[in-house]
């Protein structure tokens, strides 16, 4: 009998989505144009003019970026549909790879989790699965000398799960990130 191969449910990959946002915070907070999105954004009813509204009198960038990411972070398909944002404004295209590889990273994380649970026939309950976000954050903290925390911008990978990223790369990109 063979093993059956994990696959993420649209939960799953909602719940990677919203990963790969907050990690990639500080950095898109930064680099994202939130102006610039609001059109595409409310015609695939993202955003509606209040939300745009509310994201416009924030008092810098950063903020409305922020805030942005916030209304993306509560829809299922809000980072789908900023990086088709992004893809027809060609002028940050960048964006999309950095967003892509996290994306991918964070899928595969969460891929070899589901095999190590099914390798190991443990059965999972909800709340493992619910807490699998919060698990892999406080495992990649670090902790500063004064004894804050904060999370670590980026995961170490084995050559393995570096092979599985760079073959899966092509899947993703066509699966996830639509070309127009």
């Amino acid at each position: 009998m063979e093993p059956t191969v994990p696959s993420l449910t649209e939960e799953d990959l909602t719940e990677v989505k919203k990963d790969a946002l907050e990690n990639l915070r500080v950095y898109l907070c930064e680099k994202i144009i939130a102006e610039r999105h609001f059109d595409h954004l409310r015609a695939k009813k993202i955003l509606s003019r209040e939300d745009t509204e509310e994201i416009s009198c924030r008092t810098s960038s950063r903020k409305r970026a922020g805030k942005l990411l916030d209304y993306l972070q509560e829809n299922p398909k809000g980072l789908d549909t900023l990086v088709e944002s992004i893809r027809r404004e060609k002028t940050q295209n960048f964006l999309i790879q950095k967003i892509t590889d996290e994306v991918l990273k964070l899928r595969n994380i969460k891929l070899e989790h589901l095999k190590a649970g099914a390798t190991n026939n443990l059965s999972r309950s909800n709340s493992d699965e619910s807490n699998f976000s919060d698990k892999r954050r406080a495992s990649t903290a670090m902790y500063h000398p004064e004894g804050e925390s904060s999370t670590a911008p980026f995961f170490s990978t084995t050559d393995a799960s570096l092979n599985l990223i760079q073959s899966f790369y092509k899947i993703i990109v066509t699966i996830y990130l639509p070309v127009f």
